[in-house]
């Protein structure tokens, strides 16, 4: 054990310690290296800042060129300013947004394929929820003003499967946010001496068809047309629910 020992430590007496410089050239690095980071993060958000004001600016003239009293002049040269910050902002957060609205622009102009293009760019740049949705649905728009049922009708089914991910994520999160809600309510209304009543029985049971619909459709693989049905009947409970808790419980 002791030969152990000093094995060990005249092995540690060869470790030659860091100099002083070779420790203050590593800080320096470092700390060029925080400051170059630094500086890249501050550039990039001055960058996404003239963006959003850009596309706000812009945004009125876009508006007024989508109206139905537009003039074609009006809607070339929406487009013709949305066309330029894309070029000048290509990496902007706000890019599917503008793609979408240059899109939209373009198809009241009758520029079909230009206006597919856009859409494309909102897809591309991975847009997500409702946004991608209506791009889809865009797409489909211009394949069917040229007379393609094939490739529109394609193009709405990948909008209805966007959607319908969309309906299950949003319904998965916002379930535990209804139970939060009832077991609050319950507990509230057993200190407060309240009973059980319409507007508690339409709550538990929105909870439980959109509790059905989470199981359906991730352990049946329920999707389309009946899971729709599910969800379109828990959005009924809980409307009711909303109409009905200012008289019942808040008047």
């Amino acid at each position: 054990m002791k030969s152990l020992l000093r094995f060990f430590s005249a092995r540690a007496s060869l470790v030659i310690a860091p100099s002083r410089r070779t420790l203050l050239v590593l800080a320096g690095a470092v700390l060029a290296v925080l400051v170059l980071g630094g500086a890249a993060w501050v550039w990039y958000a001055a960058d996404q800042s003239r963006a959003r004001a850009a596309y706000a600016d812009v945004m009125v003239r876009v508006a007024a060129a989508e109206g139905p009293q537009a003039t074609a002049e009006a809607r070339t040269a929406a487009a013709r300013d949305l066309e330029a910050i894309l070029a000048r902002y290509p990496s902007a957060a706000a890019v599917p947004q503008m793609a979408y609205q240059l899109g939209n622009v373009r198809y009241g102009a009758g520029q079909y394929a230009a206006a597919r293009a856009a859409y494309e760019v909102v897809l591309a740049r991975g847009a997500t929820g409702t946004l991608r949705t209506l791009a889809q649905v865009g797409r489909g728009y211009t394949w069917e003003a040229e007379r393609d049922w094939a490739k529109a009708m394609d193009a709405y089914r990948a909008a209805l499967a966007t959607l319908d991910a969309l309906v299950g994520r949003t319904v998965a999160v916002s379930l535990p946010t209804l139970t939060l809600g009832i077991v609050v309510g319950l507990l509230r209304l057993r200190h407060s001496g309240g009973g059980f009543d319409a507007v508690i029985a339409l709550t538990l049971a929105a909870w439980v068809v959109y509790g059905g619909f989470l199981i359906l459709r991730f352990g049946a693989g329920w999707r389309g047309r009946r899971a729709a049905y599910l969800v379109l009947a828990g959005f009924v409970l809980v409307a009711l629910v909303r109409v009905g808790l200012p008289v019942s419980h808040f008047s």
